[in-house]
């Protein structure tokens, strides 16, 4: 047939007996060409002896030569000295000549005998490089193609034109049988591989080679032969592209395009198929629709059935064609590589970038798992060994949706958070360590699995609890059963929306890293942290009006910070257990701690600062000097006194809204004290009172008494507070005693003071009880300074 035209097979059978006939008869002719050359070889190797023995003969004349020349009398003729020399130099240069020439036919001849040699082994090689490639021992063949090459580079010419027929006329034959190799090596291979009708795959086992007969046709080949004779013949790296290449372009690209175009309700499932009469594995996908396959033959079909469901615009989820991709790979692996790695790590090379590419430009790739069935393929693709671990397209593309989600969440959050916390708090909430997730409490029912008792001596943990609650935290506890406890307390609404918020990122904190999405986590971590420095840079500024002169603001405000600081304290104990080792850190927030108790102390004491302030201007008309006893002045005094109470009893009242009871019995009394001492102070400044000025003094310590009372039992104190047994609030209130026992002593005799020494000694230093003798006696027939040893040495 022509060129142009096909070839039957009988045709190309009978063509390859031509041709091996031809052959056939090129090598008889060499053979014979180096048969008639045989007897010039050996006469040529025996004028070589001969060539060697006249050499010797000249080189021993030479030497006689030599030692005449050495010899010669010295009264000798000049002139027949001159020609002998003469002659021995002529007959030296005529040996020399004599010598070159020999010794250059010498090396025609040996290489002339190395060139036969070469020839002779070479074509000895060539008929069994045939051998091996009829009998399928591709490998073999392969190497003997090496020790071939190598052996005729050794005889070969700079210039090919002037290499000698006969050795251009084997290797001429040497590229003829290596050729025939290489296209043996291809159907070989092509039967291994095979693409069938539409996006179909079949692989075989073995295969026997092509026309064999005899006993190399019980010879079988394997893909594992094929690929190390093509890497030999270095012609693997080609043959994997051109593999990689044609497999994109009938299998790879179809399945990604009618993935793609799938309506929804429908999805791709791979199937492979073993065929045992052919030792034959089929690989294809399958569409499935409500349960019912519909087998994939031809592509072109596929796309316009497909065409008309994919015309909505959206994409499709990549969970439809991850599965068959992953099967269609491993198919690869189990069947193109023959157990060859590096034929993998070739193929994948190549067709990575395409799947790769098509997965994030024509897929859904995060809405549905937030890009975990990606990162889970990618994953699987380098544990194969398809891709090597600096290959991270796919991950760093899911890295960077949930990096660019985080930060829209971030940006909702924040604003979010920001919303509530510049919202006018109304009703505040009820915070206690009995019902608030995660505390002491509820940690110690899980860990002990028994009720917590509020007792001194908090239950001994077994080992069994994990040994998360620490043996310092436990014994802690026993000295201090209250502590890391939260007291009952009212919050803002905004602030306890805030604690949800944190424990709900906590959460998911917890649930990235489980899910080993652990950027995420330490985006959420670093949240939580904005989320708390959010509230510790926008609160204070939007109450900055109120928290210094609002007792109740300002309360808030402090109760708001316990609250944010005895959660960010309780979240390792929280949530660290359920956190693996190295990520134990995210749960811990204790650097935020002193700024967020400093931020309330800090306007707490700026608020008592200012009621203190405001207390001393208030009792300032409180005049107890003299003129006291005109009603006038009594009055103005009175009225002063009694607008003091009145303003620390507003103050206790809105400190009650929030603070805890032992906070506000401690601040209540810290405000009440402000009272009683400017009132001491003022009357240890007087140096003298009048008899009618002391029962007014005496009668406006008692009515500052009765006020102060009414503030407690207005802020729900009076029965809580811890009293003496004479009923005063000495321990909670500065200056309380003192001021009540300057209420009574006042106006006194020295006997009345001696009845109430142990009180005046401890509460009253020397100064003040000296002060206080001169001002309320008048014909004391003792001095103060010596009723004061009298009353400190009986006291002692």
């Amino acid at each position: 047939a022509g060129g142009d035209q096909e070839m039957d097979l009988p045709s190309l059978r009978r063509a390859l007996s031509a041709l091996e006939r031809q052959v056939q008869e090129a090598q008889a002719r060499v053979v014979a060409t180096i048969e008639a050359k045989h007897g010039e070889f050996v006469s040529a190797s025996e004028q070589i002896s001969e060539l060697r023995s006249s050499v010797a003969r000249l080189r021993t004349d030479l030497q006689s030569a030599a030692v005449l020349l050495g010899r010669s009398a010295p009264g000798a003729d000049e002139a027949n000295a001159a020609a002998a020399a003469k002659s021995a130099a002529q007959r030296l240069h005529a040996s020399v000549a004599e010598h070159r020439a020999l010794r250059e036919e010498l090396q025609a001849l040996e290489a002339a005998a190395v060139v036969l040699t070469t020839m002779l082994s070479a074509q000895k090689q060539l008929g069994d490089l045939e051998a091996l490639s009829v009998a399928a021992r591709y490998g073999e063949a392969a190497e003997l193609t090496l020790a071939i090459a190598e052996s005729l580079q050794g005889i070969s010419a700079a210039d090919n034109a002037a290499e000698p027929a006969l050795v251009r006329a084997v290797k001429m034959q040497y590229y003829q049988k290596r050729a025939i190799l290489v296209t043996r090596l291809e159907d070989a291979l092509g039967s291994l591989i095979a693409f069938g009708p539409g996006p179909r795959i079949v692989a075989r086992r073995s295969s026997l080679p092509e026309g064999a007969s005899g006993p190399g046709a019980a010879a079988t080949t394997t893909l594992h032969q094929v690929w190390d004779a093509l890497h030999v013949l270095e012609l693997r790296g080609r043959r994997i592209e051109q593999l990689a290449e044609t497999a994109h372009r009938k299998v790879f690209a179809p399945l990604l395009e009618a993935a793609r175009r799938l309506p929804v309700g429908r999805e791709l499932q791979p199937s492979v198929v073993v065929d045992p009469s052919h030792e034959g594995v089929t690989w294809r996908w399958v569409e499935v629709d409500d349960g019912v396959g519909i087998e994939n033959i031809m592509p072109h079909g596929n796309m316009q059935l497909a065409g008309k469901a994919g015309a909505e615009g959206r994409l499709r989820l990549v969970q439809c064609v991850l599965p068959s991709l992953e099967s269609l790979l491993q198919f690869v692996q189990d069947h193109w590589t023959g157990g060859l790695n590096e034929v993998f790590v070739a193929l994948g090379k190549r067709l990575w970038p395409h799947i790769s590419r098509a997965l994030l430009q024509h897929f859904d790739t995060c809405s549905r798992d937030g890009g975990e069935g990606l990162e889970k393929f990618e994953a699987a693709m380098l544990r194969a060994g398809l891709i090597k671990s600096t290959e991270k397209t796919l991950s760093r593309h899911v890295h960077q949706h949930r990096h660019a989600l985080g930060e829209q969440r971030r940006t909702s959050v924040l604003s979010e958070i920001r919303e509530w916390l510049l919202q006018e708090d109304g009703a505040l909430v009820k915070v206690c360590d009995a019902d608030e997730p995660g505390s002491i409490t509820q940690l110690l029912q899980e860990t002990m699995g028994e009720e917590p008792k509020l007792a001194a001596s908090a239950p001994e943990c077994s080992s069994s609890d994990g040994g998360f609650v620490c043996e310092k935290l436990r014994s802690a506890l026993n000295e201090d059963a209250g502590l890391l406890r939260l007291p009952s307390m009212h919050v803002s609404p905004s602030v306890r929306r805030l604690v949800d918020r944190l424990r709900s990122l906590m959460e998911e904190i917890v649930t990235s890293v489980e899910h080993g999405r652990s950027e995420v986590a330490h985006d959420l971590n670093k949240l939580v942290r904005e989320l708390c420095t959010l509230f510790a840079v926008l609160r204070p500024h939007a109450q900055k009006a109120q928290l210094k002169t609002n007792a109740r603001c300002c309360a808030v405000f402090l109760a708001d910070c316990l609250y944010l600081v005895h959660v960010l304290i309780l979240m390792p104990y929280t949530y660290g257990a359920r956190l693996p080792s190295e990520h134990r850190q995210l749960s811990f927030f204790v650097d935020l701690v002193p700024q967020l108790r400093r931020l309330g102390e800090n306007h707490f004491f700026a608020m008592l600062r200012h009621h203190q302030e405001q207390l001393v201007s208030t009792l300032r008309p409180c005049d107890l000097g003299p003129g006291l006893s005109r009603d006038r002045t009594f009055i103005a005094a009175e009225a002063a006194l009694g607008a003091a109470a009145q303003q620390a009893k507003a103050a206790v009242q809105g400190l009650a809204a929030a603070l805890p009871e032992q906070l506000l019995r401690e601040v209540a009394g810290v405000i009440v004290g402000m009272i009683c001492q400017n009132l001491l102070g003022k009357l240890f400044a007087l140096q003298h009172l009048a008899p009618d000025e002391v029962s007014c003094v005496t009668a406006l310590f008692t009515a500052a008494l009765a006020m102060s009372r009414q503030a407690f039992a207005a802020a729900g104190l009076a029965d809580g507070t811890q009293r003496r047994k004479d009923g005063t609030l000495d321990d909670d209130v500065p200056g309380w005693a003192a001021l009540t026992l300057v209420a009574d002593l006042l106006g006194s005799e020295f006997s009345r003071f001696l009845e109430r020494r142990g009180v005046l000694v401890k509460v009253l230093n020397r100064e003040e009880a000296v002060r206080l003798m001169q001002l309320s006696w008048r014909d004391e027939p003792i001095a103060p300074e010596e009723a004061w040893a009298v009353l400190a040495g009986g006291a002692d």
